[in-house]
C-alpha cells in the first residue's frame, strides 16, 4: 500500500508505516531542515514544499494520506492566544481539500494531546463531511514502554466508500504485527529504555505540553534512526516528530483490515 505524507516534519509517520509494510510515495514538508533530513531517509520519494499548491493536479494517488498539521495555535504552549484551528492550525483546511481531492482509502492525521479540546470536533466533522469514518483516541508512547508520555491525538479515518465493515472484534480477528514492524518497534522499545538508564530517575522536566525526558537524549535517539546530523534544527524537528511506533501498529492493522476486507467480500460472493 502507498503512503503520501502532509506536513511530513522529519517522516516520523511515513517510517513508522513503513516499518508496517506501507511505501512511501510523495512528501510535502515546507521546512528546508527537516526536507534534508526526508531526503537522505527517501531519496527516491518525490517532494513538494507548500500544501497550498498541491492536490490531485500533481500528487499521485495513494491508498491512505497521513501527517500531523501545525499545532502552534492548539497547543498547550499557545495559553495566552485565542486556541483552536486558526492561522497556522487553520492549515488544516488546506489537509481536508487534498483528501477530499485525492479520495484516499484511509486517513492517519496526528496532533497534540490538546486538539481534543481545540481542534477535533471541527477535524472529525470535516472527515465525517467528506464521506469518512473516524476513530480518534488518544495514545502516549509511554504505553508502549518509553520512558516519557508523549501523548498524542490520532485520528484514523476510512472512506466508507470503499466497505461499511465496523473496525471491531471482528475485523480485528487474526490481526498479527508483521515480523519486520514487529523487530523494529521492539528495537525502539529497547532503545527508549537504554534512554531511560542513561537519564536516570527523576531526571524528566516539562517539555512541550508534556512530561518529556532531557531533549538531547530524546534527540539523539530520534538522531540514530533517522540519521540526522548533529545541529540546533534538529531539537525543533524531534520537538514536532511522531513517535513511529506508533503509526506502525495503527499502520500493521490497516494493512490487516484490508486483507479481512478482501476476506469479507470473497465469503459474501459464496
Amino acid at each position: 500500500m502507498k503512503v503520501g505524507s502532509l506536513f511530513s516534519g522529519i517522516g516520523g509517520i511515513e517510517l513508522g508505516l513503513e516499518w508496517a509494510g506501507f511505501e512511501p510515495a510523495w512528501q510535502v514538508e515546507l521546512d528546508p531542515f527537516c526536507n534534508r533530513i526526508l531526503e537522505k531517509r527517501w531519496p527516491s520519494v518525490q517532494r513538494f514544499l507548500d500544501i497550498r499548491t498541491v492536490g490531485q493536479h500533481n500528487l499521485p494517488p495513494v491508498d491512505l494520506v497521513c501527517g500531523g498539521f501545525p499545532c502552534q495555535d492548539v497547543s498547550i504552549a499557545a495559553q495566552f492566544k485565542e486556541r483552536g484551528l486558526h492561522n497556522r492550525s487553520g492549515l488544516w483546511t488546506e489537509y481536508a481539500r487534498v483528501v477530499r481531492e485525492l479520495r484516499p482509502r484511509w486517513v492517519l492525521i496526528e496532533n497534540v494531546l490538546n486538539l481534543k479540546n481545540h481542534g477535533a470536533d471541527r477535524v472529525v466533522s470535516d472527515m465525517e463531511e467528506a464521506g469518512y469514518s473516524c476513530w480518534p483516541t488518544v495514545v502516549g508512547a509511554d504505553v508502549l514502554g518509553a520512558p516519557y508520555q508523549r501523548r498524542r491525538v490520532f485520528v484514523l479515518c476510512r472512506d466508507d466508500a470503499h466497505g461499511h465493515c465496523d473496525i471491531g472484534e471482528d475485523m480485528a480477528r487474526g490481526w498479527e504485527v508483521p515480523a519486520e514492524c514487529e523487530r523494529k518497534v521492539a528495537q525502539a522499545i529497547e532503545g527508549w529504555h537504554h534512554w531511560k538508564h542513561e537519564l536516570g530517575a527523576g531526571d524528566a522536566r516539562p517539555f512541550g505540553d508534556e512530561e518529556e525526558p532531557r531533549a538531547d537524549a530524546y534527540a539523539r535517539g530520534v538522531r540514530d534512526i533517522l540519521g540526522i546530523p548533529d545541529c540546533v534544527d534538529r531539537l525543533k524537528a524531534v520537538g514536532n516528530a511522531c513517535t513511529p511506533v506508533i503509526p506502525a501498529l495503527i499502520g500493521s492493522f490497516v494493512a490487516h483490515y484490508e486483507r479481512r476486507m478482501l476476506e469479507c467480500t470473497a465469503e459474501a460472493l459464496l
